[in-house]
C-alpha cells in the first residue's frame, strides 16, 4: 500500500508543508520574509517536489511566482491530510483541536463571539477556535482549500461542492442615538434619513452604492459627519453618541436600546441577504470534528 510514496526520494511531508506555506502566503518571498537561507530552502524543496510529481507547482511566468493550477490541487490535498494528521499527533499529546471559523468582522463580533462561541464552549470545551476575518468569496476559496473548517458565509454564493446548515437573515436598520431626539416610523424613507447626521462607509462598494443611489433618488443632500472603512467603526460612532449609521439588524444586539432608536429603511430590502455555515465534505471525511462544529455553529 502506497508504495508510489513511501520512501521515495524528493517527496516528504516537510516538502508538502512547505508548498501550503508558500500557497498561503503567495509566493516564496512572502512565505519566507524574503529571508535569503529560507527562500533556497524552499526553492529547493519545491524543485525537489516537482523532480518527483513531474509537474510545474509553481507558475514561473509571474514574479514573483505564486502556486500554479496543479500545485493548487496537491494544497487542497496536502493542507487536509497535514490538518487530519496534526489532529491526531495533538489528540495523542492532549492537545485541543483547532476550529477555524472564516466571516466578516462585524458578524465575529456581533454574532459569532456573543452567540456561537459559548455555544462551541458547552458543547466542545477542549477546542481551540480561531475566527478568521475575511470575505465571502475568500471563505469560499479556503473553505476548498482547508485553510477554515467552516464559514458564516451568504448562502446564494456556496457552491455545490459544499454543505450548509442554517438561514439567517441579514438585513439593515438605521440606528439614531435618542439624544438628537428624532422620531421617526418605520420604514423610514431616505428624504428623512438625509437630513440626520450621518456616518457612511467609505469606498464604492455595494451598500454604498446603494446609499447614493437613494440619496439622489431623494434629492436631499446627507449630512454626513464621516466616514469608516468597517460597520464596526460605524457602530462605535453611534455608541458614542456621536452620529446615526445604516448598520446590520445584528448591531442591535451591540448597543444600549435606553440610548439608541432603529427604524427599517425604505428601498433597503433587496440588500438584504441569507446566511449559513458552510464546510467541506471531504475535510469532514478526515475530520469529523469539521463537521459537528459547523452544526453546533447553525443551531438557531
Amino acid at each position: 500500500m502506497f508504495e508510489s510514496l513511501v520512501g521515495k526520494k524528493n517527496f516528504s511531508i516537510d516538502r508538502l508543508a512547505t508548498l501550503c506555506h508558500i500557497a498561503k502566503a503567495g509566493s516564496i518571498g512572502a512565505a519566507t520574509g524574503n529571508n535569503p537561507n529560507k527562500q533556497s530552502l524552499y526553492s529547493r524543496q519545491i524543485k525537489e517536489l516537482e523532480s518527483f510529481l513531474g509537474v510545474d507547482l509553481l507558475d514561473r511566468d509571474s514574479r514573483p511566482s505564486p502556486v500554479s493550477e496543479q500545485g493548487l490541487q496537491l494544497v487542497r490535498i496536502a493542507q487536509n491530510y497535514l490538518t487530519a494528521l496534526d489532529d491526531y499527533v495533538g489528540s495523542c499529546q492532549d492537545q485541543p483541536s483547532k476550529i477555524v471559523i472564516g466571516a466578516g468582522e462585524s458578524l465575529i463580533q456581533w454574532a459569532l463571539i456573543p452567540e456561537v462561541l459559548p455555544r462551541l464552549r458547552k458543547h466542545m470545551p477542549d477546542a481551540n477556535v480561531v475566527f478568521l476575518n475575511s470575505r465571502t468569496g475568500a471563505i469560499v476559496e479556503a473553505l476548498q482549500s482547508g485553510e477554515i473548517d467552516v464559514g458564516f458565509v451568504r448562502k446564494n454564493a456556496v457552491p455545490r461542492s459544499l454543505k450548509t446548515i442554517g438561514s439567517f437573515s441579514l438585513g439593515y436598520r438605521l440606528f439614531i442615538p435618542k439624544k438628537f431626539r428624532v422620531k421617526l416610523e418605520s420604514p423610514v424613507t431616505f428624504k428623512k434619513v438625509g437630513t440626520l447626521p450621518l456616518a457612511l462607509p467609505e469606498g464604492s462598494g455595494e451598500f454604498r452604492s446603494k446609499v447614493d443611489e437613494l440619496v439622489a433618488r431623494s434629492g436631499v443632500k446627507p449630512n454626513i459627519v464621516a466616514e469608516c472603512s468597517s460597520s464596526t467603526q460605524l457602530a462605535l460612532l453611534v455608541a458614542r453618541k456621536e452620529c446615526g449609521a445604516i448598520l446590520p439588524s445584528f448591531a442591535g444586539a451591540q448597543l444600549d436600546e435606553t440610548s439608541t432608536d432603529s427604524y427599517t429603511i425604505e428601498g433597503f430590502k433587496e440588500l438584504e441577504r441569507n446566511l449559513c455555515f458552510a464546510w467541506s465534505p471531504k475535510r469532514a471525511e478526515i475530520r469529523p470534528v469539521v463537521e459537528r462544529a459547523a452544526r453546533l455553529c447553525g443551531q438557531s
